[in-house]
Order: structure tokens, then sequence, then C-alpha cells
């Protein structure tokens, strides 16, 4: 059965008084439309606002890299607008170019304003000419050096390091490309990211995002944007086979040096190209190093001028530290004398001529300071046998001084080498400064010391020297003590022996970028020895020894350390030195022949005795993978102020190992200022070593000089077959 509806059905019920109204009302169809506006007004929102709720939230605060390349910027950045006179040189890069090339000594060589702009080559060739292009201006002169493993463009929107940097710290990037270009990208973040996200920000605000705890530590970037840590030795990195020299070109990439050069080439910047460093191939051919038609097709089109050839980037793998493209502080002065040769032809700037100036020696551990940086040499490295360009054999050394070339050195290691060629070095430039001469210097700075016990220094030796320093440097006991000077000499902060402290410096006084320091000192009397004073910045050491005034002077608006010195009571400390080569007196040396199965005299027993030498190898445990064999040398330093010592050799092929002699305990063996990284051949070696007799008197049987083997863990035994040693007489005074 049916019902059928009339309209009388439908219609509202009739109208009560309004005392007795309790009936619902139907709900109007207006009312309904105005819900589901309503809601969707809701979405249609939430949808707009999405991408600002993205580009806010989304970050990679725990990225180490991503911090490290942040502070490096933050860094740069203040060098560029510190280089105001124009035309200013810029170096542009990533890594290879941060560590292959020294803006300070190119831009003294070339008398003109350098900064070192390169940073990672993980942030993709879009990403640093997109901020090169922010920090240029008119009338600069830009050097191009791009890794070879740029030109790839990435398999995602963004390059893995360069989505973590900018999302974090850079997040204007996302609409550089244009806005639709950066809403899109905004849209296309996962849904997983933003819980992860939450959590890192909240992080960051806290203050334990991730700090600058990797070994570059960036707190030695000095005014011109150049890396001065201490580069550690050489480690195993993979080599290539050929050079990896792209032959397509990707259409991003390819895309962003098009808009870079039509920027530059509109603003009046000049752009030259250097091929990138990298270690020497395992199958190199020189005769293959062909620059890519398809790279100069488009520098020719943009009208970006290559300055040098592609092989000129090739360097032996023992100028390289821990990858194929980070050269050594000895790499990277060659290479960056070779840079400015071809940079001044290119942009016909005159140079001093090679062959009349002097040549600067750089040894396995040249240093990169303001007073190695110098504008009147040309260096050369010294090794046996020459091995790479501007190398030089101590053969071809010795008659190069017969003909007066003047050869300087400014590493005392170098002399280790020039023995065999009957060489010597002669003192020539000697800087020293007290401790108030030395403070007074640095002024507008933090002063970080650290102090042993110790006989107290008197009124007349701290002198000059700030109260609060004064006062603790009066007393014989430990001490760790931050210190202002100038604007910031309200800053002294003193804490208690032993103790340690750790705090971030921007908390203290303002600062570019945070720099994490760990201070802490020690009595040199302690029952445990092997603890000592203690002062680190960004987890990296810059103090760890037993006695004497050790002090680090920060540049607070850079966050940069500028100076670090050792100074003992009522004597100066000595800041550099410059040798220069001279004839030496001939040498007599001693063998003692670690191959014969009895020991005797001098030699006591070895251990791990092998039937062809002293095998060391290592025991695996790492904080004990030092073997060494101890040789008394007394009798020897009590006559002679040091000691030239050749090791003879052999490990297996590709194996790397430390050598060094020391006249401290064993385990300081990684201190040593001569201590070698060899990369074994297969067949016996040869290596010289230079030691120096501070306190031979004092020894004990147990601490005499020791030569050590320092292998990787886990890797084949080395083989000691024979220890070389001769005195060295004082060298000639000037």
């Amino acid at each position: 059965m049916s019902t059928r509806l009339v309209q009388s059905d439908l219609a509202p019920p009739p109208r009560r008084s309004r005392a007795h109204d309790y009936t619902l009302k139907p709900v109007a169809t207006r009312s309904a439309n105005h819900f589901g506006r309503t809601w969707l007004g809701a979405v249609a929102a939430l949808a707009l606002l999405w991408p600002i709720l993205t580009w806010g939230l989304i970050n990679q605060y725990t990225r180490t890299d991503a911090n490290f390349i942040d502070a490096l910027y933050r860094r740069k950045d203040l060098a560029m607008a510190d280089a105001a006179t124009a035309p200013r040189l810029v170096i542009v890069g990533g890594s290879d170019a941060l560590f292959g090339i020294d803006a300070a000594q190119l831009g003294r060589r070339l008398n003109l304003p350098a900064v070192n702009y390169a940073t990672h080559a993980g942030l993709g060739v879009e990403y640093l000419l997109d901020r090169a292009r922010r920090a240029l201006r008119p009338g600069d002169v830009v050097v191009l050096s791009l890794a070879y493993g740029m030109w790839a463009d990435p398999k995602g929107e963004f390059e893995d390091i360069e989505f973590a940097y900018f999302t974090s710290y850079d997040k204007s990037y996302w609409f550089h490309q244009g806005l639709r270009h950066g809403i899109e990208g905004l849209y296309a973040v996962p849904l997983a990211d933003y819980g992860p996200s939450v959590e890192r920000l909240v992080k960051y605000l806290r203050g334990r995002h991730a700090h600058l705890e990797n070994m570059y530590d960036v707190a030695h970037l000095d005014a011109a944007g150049d890396l001065r840590m201490a580069i550690p030795g050489r480690r195993n990195f993979f080599e290539f086979a050929a050079l990896p020299m792209p032959r397509e070109l990707p259409p991003r990439a390819t895309a962003a040096v098009r808009s870079f050069a039509a920027w530059a080439n509109a603003s009046h910047v000049r752009l030259f190209y250097t091929w990138p460093n990298i270690s020497r191939p395992t199958a190199y051919d020189p005769a293959s190093a062909v620059p890519s038609p398809a790279l100069l097709k488009l520098f020719d089109q943009c009208g970006i001028v290559p300055i040098d050839h592609p092989g000129d980037g090739v360097f032996p793998p023992d100028w390289f530290f821990d990858t194929d493209k980070h050269l050594n502080a000895t790499g990277r002065r060659i290479r960056t004398d070779e840079l400015a040769r071809h940079l001044a032809a290119a942009m016909d700037r005159p140079i001093p001529d090679d062959a009349k100036i002097g040549w600067l020696l750089a040894g396995p551990n040249a240093g990169l300071s303001d007073e190695s940086v110098r504008p009147d040499v040309s260096y050369r490295v010294l090794s046996d046998p020459a091995d790479g360009p501007a190398a030089i054999s101590p053969e071809a050394l010795a008659q190069a001084v017969a003909g007066g070339q003047a050869i300087l050195y400014d590493d005392r290691a170098v002399e280790s080498l020039l023995v065999n060629a009957g060489l010597t070095g002669q003192l020539v430039e000697s800087t020293q400064a007290t401790l108030s001469d030395w403070i007074a210097a640095r002024p507008e700075s933090i002063l970080l010391a650290v102090r042993s016990n110790g006989r107290p220094w008197t009124a007349t030796e701290t002198a000059g020297v700030p109260d609060a320093l004064a006062g603790a440097l009066g007393g014989p006991s430990p001490f760790a003590m931050v210190i202002g000077t100038g604007r910031h000499g309200e800053v002294a902060r003193s804490i208690p022996a032993g103790a340690v402290e750790r705090f971030d410096l921007s908390k203290v006084v303002p600062t570019i970028a945070p720099m994490q320091i760990e201070l802490q000192s020690r009595p040199t009397d302690e029952p445990n020895a092997r603890l000592k004073n203690i002062l680190r910045i960004n987890g990296h050491e810059l103090a760890d020894a037993w006695v004497g005034l050790r002090l680090v002077a920060i540049n607070p608006r850079r966050s940069s350390v500028t100076a670090a010195a050792v100074f003992n009571p009522g004597v100066p400390t000595v800041t550099h030195r410059t040798w220069k080569v001279v004839p030496g007196p001939p040498l007599h040396w001693t063998t003692a022949d670690l191959s014969a199965p009895a020991r005797s005299g001098p030699f006591p027993q070895l251990i791990h005795l092998a039937a062809d030498g002293l095998s060391i190898q290592s025991p695996g445990l790492i904080g004990r993978r030092l073997s060494v064999a101890g040789v008394d040398l007394r009798p020897i330093l009590a006559n002679f102020p040091s000691l030239v010592v050749r090791l003879t050799l052999r490990g297996e092929k590709d194996t790397l190992c430390q050598v060094g002699v020391s006249t401290d305990r064993p385990e300081n063996f990684e201190s040593l200022p001569d201590r070698r990284f060899v990369l074994c051949t297969g067949d016996w070696q040869t290596i010289p070593l230079r030691i120096v007799a501070n306190q031979a008197t004092a020894w004990s049987p147990a601490e005499s000089a020791v030569v050590g083997v320092q292998s990787e863990i886990n890797t084949p035994p080395v083989v000691l077959k024979s220890i070389d040693f001769a005195p060295l007489p004082p060298a000639p005074r000037p």
C-alpha cells in the first residue's frame, strides 16, 4: 500500500501561541548552503596556508652538514662585506675550492682584495651560483671551480644536502626559481616530514640542534674566507682510474650556468673558470686530460673564460688528505701559486717572475698563516723523488742553491729532507712577542687561557696583562679563564682547577655564529698523568698540553680564531720563523740494523721480531695502535741539539701508516711535529725525519727517544728494517 503525499502534508503545522511553541524548526536550505560553504572555505584556506606552514616548519636542524654550511656562509658573507674595495676577486665553488684555493695568497700575489666564497659541492650548481649572485656586485671578478661530480642534475627536485640546508637556514631560496616553482615545491613535501620537523624545531628553539663537531673546524675561517684549520694527515680515499670529465651536460646545471652568466654580463662581473683540483687517477695519462667539448662550448656561449687546462688541477695523491678533492696545506700553496700565474695572464696583471723571486719550500707540515702567505715567493715542494708540479728533488735543490737561488722554508720538517742533499737551514727571520705585546696586538678580542700549576709569574712578567689574568698567573695553581680585551674588557670568567666548563660564546658576547667552548685545567702532578689541560672549540682540540700558559684569541665579530700561542714565565714566544737553505756540514751516519737476531749496546730487544726486521702490527684497539722501537739516543743528544733519522720500512702496497721520532713519552706520538704519513709501495722505503733534543738530560731509560710506526686498524703489518741516525751540528746563525 503506497502513501500519497499532498502539499498539505508538507506544510508546517498550524501555528500555536508563543507560550506553547516547543516544536523544532526545520533547517532552512540557506543554512545547509552556509555550512557547505564554510566547510569548503576551511579546506580552501588550509590549502592556501599549507605552503606557509611548510615554509616555516620543514627543517633539518639536526643535520651537522647543514649546520656546517650555515657557519661557513655566515662568516663568508661578512668577509664579502668587509672586502669593500672593487674589484674583488671572489672564488666560487664547492669544497674542492674551499680546500684547494687560498684567497689570501691569491690576492696578495695579484694585489687585489680576494674572498674564498666556496662552500660545499653538495649544494649543487643551482644553489651555489644563486647564493654567489646575492653577494656579488658590479666590478667583481669571479673564479669558478666546479667539481666534476657537480655536472649532474639531482635525482629529485633538490640535492639532499641542498634541501637540508636551505629549508633550515635559507628559506627564501624556495622562491628564487620563481613563485610557481616555489609553491609547487612546498606542496610536494611528503606528509611524513612534518612530524620529525616539529621535533627538530623544538630542539632548535631550545638550542639542542646539531652543532659543529665534524672534522672541518670553521672557527679557523680567516678574514678572507680561507679555512686555516690544522689539516690532518692523509687518509685512504677513493681514487678514480681516469679523469671523470663530463661528456654530456645536464639541463638544470646548464640552465643555472647560463642564467648566472647572463646576470654577470649585465652586472659587469667578469667570469673565469679554473678546472677543479683532483687526486691523480690511478691510470692517469696526461694526454687524456682533454676538456669536454660540451663544457667549452657552454663557456664560450656564456662568456666564461677558462684560464688553465684540466691537467693543471691534477696533483699527487699525497697532496690530499681525506678525499680526492681536498688538498692539504702543501697542495693548496702550490695550486694557488699556479692559479695566480694563470689568472694574472688572463687579467693582464703583471706579477713577479718566478726566476727572480725566492722559493719557499712547503714541507709535510706546511701551515697557512698570515706570515707564511707571502707575495714575494714562489712555492716549491721538496720530495724525493720529485713528484707533481713545482716539486723539486734534493739533488736539484742543491744545484739551485749552488747557482745562487734564494730558497726559504718555514716548516722545520723540511730539514730532514735537506740533509740528503748536504744542505741545512740558516735562521734569517724570527718574530717574537711577550705576553703583553701579544695581547695588545689583538684588541677587541676574547682570550681563552688555560694553565697547569707552575712557577708564579712576577709583577714585571705580567706588566700590561689584564688584571684578571695577571692575578691568576701570580699564583701557582692551575686555572682556565675567559678574558675580553678592548670593548669586551668587562668579560672576565674564571674556571676552577679541574672543573670542566662548556658554554656557547654567543651567550657571553655577540657573535656572528655560535661557538661551543670547552675549558679545563689540571695539575701536572695528578696521579693520572694522562689527563691534561683542555681547550676545545666546536669539539676541536686547540690546546692539549702538560705545561705552559696556552692562549687562544677569538675575533667575536667573525666568530673565528685569530691566533694561538704558548707562554712561559719571562720567555717571549716565537710566532714565526723563516730559514734560508745553505750548504750543510757532512753527516756521519750510524745504523741500527733491526734484521739482526740479537740486540746489544744501545739497541734493546725490540718487539715482534720478524725474519727481515721489526714487524709493526696494529693491535686493533683504538687508543693503543702505536708500536714503538726504543733506542736510547741520550749519549748523542747530550752533545748535539738535533738528530737526523732515516727509517727503512716496507709495507703492503697502498697501506697508509705514520712514522715519527719522539723525544717525549711514546703516548705523545700523535702530537709529534715531524710525524709523516707514508703510503707504502710494497718495496723498501727510506723515510727521513728530524728530532730536536730539548730536555735530553732529563730523560729516563723508559722515556728515551723512540721511533714510532703507526698503521691503521686491521691493516697488514709494516716491517721496520733499520734506523739510521746522524747528529746534526748547530745551524749557522745569520
